[in-house]
């Protein structure tokens, strides 16, 4: 299935921030659409992010606990009641649309007219679906300020101590200047505490967002992160070893993805992208 203005067209949001977000950056792509998007309530702070044609559906935050349901029946009212939504819309000629394969997707959506993106990439899902690419930001004019997300949803995903000095020392050096970002969630141990006169804490990205005007450079481990900075198109360097099918293939043709272990990797792509 492609994209196409004659048709009007369903998404859900109910999941991460993130998966939000890539839908977000893509229909700004697009102008004119007809597209209605049910948007979970711990959502709604995105809302102005969304393209003012956009038609949300602001739904109970209850009806998202699908997708985080183990073995708890609490949820099967809810489940019904995603369903019945979405087959509502369905019998008006929406098209639901969703660009990830995963089994509760396939499960929940059980016997629902939809089309659902198997490629691996969800971003060249998207791509595929609105006819469009993910376009990486031209080197030049780049400021000499970062904004660091040092921290993800888990210990897997977020800088220790040791790689933030590292990783600190090495951008003072190249007298490049810097700001953390942290989620004011975010539960950190006493030897980040010599960082926090230097740190911004934010709930929501919305917070932020006049940060970006001062610089265009973002380090992150996040995913979240990752498409906030795609969306605001930003010079992005990631470092992650995993969800590698959230990560657009632009970013890998520039080599700006590294594993944790790649610190040295990183400076020598900061040095050809900055000449020090």
């Amino acid at each position: 299935m492609k994209f196409n203005n004659s048709n009007k067209y369903i998404f859900t949001c109910l999941k991460g921030i993130g998966d939000a977000l890539i839908l977000i950056n893509f229909l700004h792509k697009k102008k004119n659409v007809n597209v209605t998007v049910l948007l979970s309530e711990r959502l709604h702070f995105l809302i102005d992010y969304f393209p003012s044609m956009t038609n949300i559906i602001m739904v109970d935050n209850r009806l998202c606990s699908i997708y985080f349901i183990k073995k708890n029946f609490y949820h099967l009212p809810f489940f019904i009641k995603l369903r019945k939504l979405l087959i509502d819309y369905i019998n008006l000629d929406y098209k639901l649309v969703l660009f990830d394969d995963c089994i509760k997707n396939k499960f929940f959506l059980y016997n629902i007219e939809k089309f659902v993106f198997s490629g691996k990439n969800i971003y060249e899902n998207y791509e595929d679906f609105f006819i469009t690419n993910t376009k990486f930001l031209n080197i030049n004019n780049m400021s000499k300020y970062f904004l660091i997300f040092p921290f993800g949803n888990s210990m897997k995903r977020s800088m220790n101590i040791t790689f933030i000095d590292i990783l600190t020392n090495g951008l003072t050096k190249r007298k490049i200047e810097y700001k953390f970002l942290v989620h004011n969630s975010v539960k950190f141990g006493n030897d980040f505490n010599k960082f926090k006169k230097n740190t911004f804490f934010f709930r929501n990205f919305n917070e932020i967002d006049s940060l970006i005007n001062k610089s265009n450079n973002i380090i992150t481990v996040d995913s979240s992160s990752l498409h906030y900075s795609i969306m605001n198109k930003l010079n992005i360097y990631l470092f992650t070893s995993s969800w590698k099918r959230y990560i657009p293939k632009f970013l890998f043709d520039q080599n700006k993805v590294f594993n944790f272990n790649e610190l040295d990797n990183f400076f020598a792509v900061l040095s050809n992208d900055y000449g020090n």
